[in-house]
């Protein structure tokens, strides 16, 4: 793959000739293994790949919101059902605990309906803070921070009300606050937010999110992979040893709202991702 391929043009029954470039993989026994590669794109499948990878990214949404709201939601009702079952292992009968085991199944059941058309309604016109998107993930990752310390830093228009795609947001910032705790190999992780008007009533608004840490930093190396598709390599700042999806669908989730995303390069010591997206303001 260092290299151009050789030309080769490919015959198939009832198909034209398809011109290909070969590289040898491997030899092995007496077999060689090939790796064909078209000389041109095909616009059909071009367009098709991008449907599935859209319609994965929603699937993605739409299943990490649900985990999200389902963590919060549940916790009350089965911390309740698992001290009533410590209660009849002690001994209580069933007169004694059935009407509370009764009645938090029931919510419990309420719960999983009021999610199920949560989900299924999800839409890009959701009203939210910034207050309420940070405390989700401060609620999400805090407990899983271990030794390191998560720290909401929000300005003062956290609290103004918004329009937009929230499920969205939550899905980048959860991949890159994830990232941070998991690889910066630093003591704090720092998650702030800030607004900025539009320069007319109609014009959206803008927000600002920053993850930063006080980690190992990124190597200028891998600065130019992190947002690559299975490219992302290394263990310096959000890279470890396995490539991954992470950056490369927080990028595409902020970007489908007409967001972006970028690592702030002048940041050290440690790493500094920017995001930015479009809100209207109410």
């Amino acid at each position: 793959p260092d290299r151009p391929g050789e030309p080769l043009t490919l015959l198939l029954p009832g198909e034209p000739p398809t011109p290909m470039h070969v590289h040898v993989l491997a030899r092995e026994d007496g077999r060689v293994w090939l790796s064909l590669a078209r000389e041109g794109a095909d616009p059909c499948l071009a367009a098709r790949l991008k449907e599935c990878e859209a319609s994965l990214i929603e699937a993605r949404g739409r299943e990490e919101h649900l985990l999200a709201v389902a963590s919060h939601e549940l916790r009350t009702p089965v911390a309740i059902l698992a001290m009533l079952v410590e209660d009849m292992k002690a001994g209580s009968s069933w007169d004694e605990i059935g009407i509370s085991m009764d009645s938090t199944v029931r919510r419990l059941s309420g719960i999983m309906e009021n999610l199920r058309a949560q989900t299924d309604g999800q839409s890009r016109g959701e009203i939210f803070t910034l207050s309420e998107i940070g405390f989700q993930i401060l609620e999400t990752f805090g407990s899983s921070a271990g030794d390191m310390r998560l720290r909401l830093d929000q300005s003062q228009d956290a609290e103004t009300l918004l329009q937009g795609a929230p499920v969205r947001i939550v899905i980048a910032l959860s991949k890159l606050v994830h990232n941070a705790l998991v690889h910066s190999r630093g003591t704090e992780v720092t998650l702030s937010s800030f607004l900025t008007p539009g320069e007319s009533e109609a014009a959206p608004a803008t927000v600002t999110w920053m993850v930063r840490d006080d980690g190992i930093g990124i190597a200028p190396a891998q600065r130019a992979l992190l947002f690559d598709a299975f490219r992302a390599a290394g263990n310096e700042g959000t890279g470890d040893a396995t490539p991954g999806l992470g950056l490369y669908y927080a990028r595409k989730s902020i970007g489908m709202i007409g967001g972006k995303l970028w690592l702030d390069e002048k940041v050290s010591p440690g790493a500094c991702f920017v995001m930015t997206h479009p809100v209207r303001l109410l």
